[in-house]
C-alpha cells in the first residue's frame, strides 16, 4: 500500500471523496431547509430555462434533433416542448436542454447549470410524477452542486489551447445526476454514486465543439448531453452500480487534468451559496462577451453612434483565456459564430442595440450591416494580464479628433452585481414564450411557478407549450 492509500484508508474524509461530501450536502438541499433567497432564486432558474426552452424549440436544428430522436421509435412519459409526443426521460432532458441552450440564452450560473439540471429533473419528475416541493429539492441541489464544483477550479482552469476541454459537460453531469437521483427518492449512498457514475460518464465537451467549428452539435454540449448523462447516471445507480467517488481530487483525475489548482474547502465547507448570487443572461450570445456589449452600449449612450463610427481605433481588452473563444476573424459566418463573435456582438452595442437577441444570429443578412462592419474593423481585441474573470473588460477608444475615452467594467446586466432579478426574469420569459400564452395566462404561469414547492404535480410545467 502506498502513502495515498494509506493515507485514503485511514481518513473516512478522503475515503469518500469529495463527491461523497457534495452528495451529503445535495441530500440536505430540501427547500424547506435552504434560505428562502436561495429557494427563489432556484424558482427564478426554472422559469428563465423553461423559456429559454420554449423559445428554441421553434428552431429547425432543434426539429432536427427530435427527428433524429424520434427515428429509435422510443416512447415514455416526459414530455418535449413543441410536440404532444411523450418519450423516455433522457431522451427528453437531451432534446429539451438543447432547445434551450441553442440561442445561448440559458443562465451562467457555475457554466451552464441550470440547462442541465432543470431539464434533467423535469423529465424525471413527469416521468417518476414527483410533486413540486422534490422537484424543486432536485434543483436547488443540481445547480448548487454543479456550480460547487465549477467554481473549485474555475480561476486556476488550465488553457483552452492547452487542455481544450470546457468546464459545463463534466460538472453539469454530475449536477444533472445528483438531481436525477433526489427526483427517483434515491438514498445517500445511491446518490453519491450516481454523481460519481455521470462524471465518470460525462462528454469532455470539445473546446473546438462550443468555440470553433461546431456544427449543429453544439448545443448538445453544455446541458442536452450532461442532462441524459445524469439521469442515466441516476438509473445505473438505483440499479446498483458504483462509480469513482474519487475523480475530481485523484492526481489523475479531473481537476489535476483541467486545472492547476482548486478549492478543496470551498467544496467542503462552503462559506457562500451560489444560488444565491446567480448569473443570468439578458444577452443571446456567449457570457465572454457580455461585459464587452454593454460598455459598448454605455459608449454609444456617451458619445453616439457617428462618433463610435468616425473612430480611429477601438482597443478591447478581456481576459487571455476567452480570447480563442470569442476573437474571430473576418463577419459571423453561421448563427453559432455570431453567438462567440465579440466584435459582431459588440459593434450592434455600438450602433444602438440595447440588448443582443436570437434574431442578431439568425438574422445576419440584416444586422450585419455597413456600418457594423466598419467598426468591428476598428476593433482591436488584447489580453489584460490582470484580469482573470470574463465578466472583466475594458474598452479604450480613439476618437476621430485623437482625443481617448477609457471605460471598463466587471457587471454586465445579469451579473451578481447588477441582477436581473424576479421583474427583469419574468420580462424576459415573455420575450421568449411570446404568444404561446396570453398576458394573464403568463403571469398566472409564472406565479404558479414561483410557488412550485406548493404544487402537488409539475406536470403542467411544460403542457401549454406542446403542440
Amino acid at each position: 500500500m502506498n502513502q495515498v492509500d494509506r493515507n485514503i484508508a485511514a481518513e473516512p474524509e478522503l475515503r469518500r471523496g469529495i463527491l461523497g461530501h457534495l452528495g451529503e450536502a445535495a441530500a440536505a438541499m430540501e427547500p424547506e431547509k435552504v434560505s428562502s433567497r436561495v429557494a427563489w432564486q432556484a424558482k427564478l432558474c426554472i422559469l428563465d430555462t423553461i423559456g429559454c426552452m420554449v423559445a428554441g424549440a421553434e428552431e429547425a436544428d432543434t426539429k432536427t434533433l427530435l427527428r433524429a430522436e424520434e427515428l429509435a421509435g422510443l416512447t415514455g412519459k416526459s414530455r418535449v416542448v413543441g410536440t404532444a409526443a411523450r418519450f423516455p426521460e433522457e431522451l427528453a432532458a437531451r432534446v429539451n436542454a438543447y432547445a434551450g441552450d441553442i440561442y445561448e440564452l440559458n443562465d451562467l450560473i457555475g457554466g451552464h447549470a441550470s440547462i442541465a439540471t432543470v431539464s434533467a429533473a423535469i423529465a424525471a419528475g413527469e416521468n417518476r410524477g414527483v410533486d413540486g416541493r422534490r422537484f424543486l429539492w432536485a434543483c436547488i441541489a443540481g445547480i448548487e452542486t454543479t456550480t460547487r464544483v465549477h467554481f473549485a477550479y474555475y480561476a486556476d482552469m488550465k488553457p483552452y489551447t492547452s487542455v481544450g476541454i470546457a468546464p459545463p459537460g463534466i460538472v453539469n453531469s454530475i449536477g444533472s445526476a445528483a438531481a436525477g437521483a433526489i427526483v427517483k427518492g434515491l438514498p445517500i449512498e445511491q446518490l453519491q454514486n450516481a454523481m460519481a457514475i455521470g462524471a465518470a460518464l460525462s462528454g469532455w465537451c470539445p473546446a473546438e465543439v462550443i468555440f470553433g467549428q461546431g456544427g449543429t452539435v453544439k448545443p448538445m454540449m453544455h446541458g442536452s448531453w450532461p442532462a441524459s448523462v445524469g439521469l442515466l447516471a441516476s438509473r445505473y445507480a438505483e440499479g446498483g452500480m458504483t462509480g469513482p467517488l474519487r475523480i475530481l481530487e485523484s492526481d489523475i483525475g479531473v481537476y489535476s487534468t483541467l486545472a492547476t489548482g482548486y478549492k478543496r474547502n470551498h467544496l467542503l465547507s462552503p462559506d457562500f451559496w451560489h444560488l444565491d448570487e446567480p448569473r443570468r443572461k439578458l444577452h443571446a450570445c456567449c457570457g465572454y462577451i457580455h461585459s464587452a456589449v454593454d460598455l459598448m452600449g454605455q459608449l454609444h449612450d456617451r458619445l453616439g453612434g457617428e462618433a463610435i463610427l468616425n473612430a480611429r481605433e477601438i482597443r478591447v481588452s478581456v481576459p487571455a483565456y476567452i480570447m480563442p473563444a470569442v476573437v474571430k476573424s473576418g463577419p459571423p459566418t453561421t448563427p453559432n459564430n455570431a453567438r462567440f463573435h465579440l466584435a459582431y456582438c459588440a459593434a450592434q452595442a455600438a450602433m444602438g442595440e440595447d440588448v443582443i437577441t436570437p434574431s442578431h444570429s439568425l438574422r445576419m443578412d440584416k444586422y450585419m450591416t455597413q456600418d457594423v462592419g466598419r467598426v468591428m474593423e476598428k476593433f482591436r481585441i488584447a489580453e489584460q494580464p490582470s484580469f482573470k474573470h470574463y465578466s472583466e473588460c475594458a474598452i479604450d477608444i480613439v476618437l476621430e479628433e485623437g482625443a481617448e475615452v477609457h471605460i471598463e467594467g466587471n457587471a454586465p446586466r445579469g451579473a451578481p452585481d447588477n441582477p436581473l432579478g424576479e421583474e427583469g426574469v419574468r420580462r424576459k420569459f415573455a420575450m421568449l414564450v411570446g404568444d404561446k400564452l396570453s398576458g394573464s395566462d403568463r403571469e398566472a404561469y409564472c406565479d404558479r411557478v414561483m410557488a412550485i414547492d406548493k404544487d402537488k404535480s409539475i406536470d403542467w410545467l411544460l403542457a401549454p407549450f406542446v403542440s
